[in-house]
């Protein structure tokens, strides 16, 4: 998958109180996404 389709975005990693938070936001075709995150029967994962 191309790396420009995805923002990764990482929160609360300087503050050792607060719970870090990782995001990942997918702006590529629907159809790549769910071809890599099923598997051979079209399953999701």
């Amino acid at each position: 998958m191309r790396r420009d389709y995805f923002e990764l975005t990482v929160e609360g990693v300087d503050d050792a109180r607060a719970t870090p938070l990782v995001r990942i936001d997918f702006r590529g075709p629907d159809g790549l996404l769910r071809d890599r995150l099923s598997d051979s029967d079209g399953d999701l994962l």
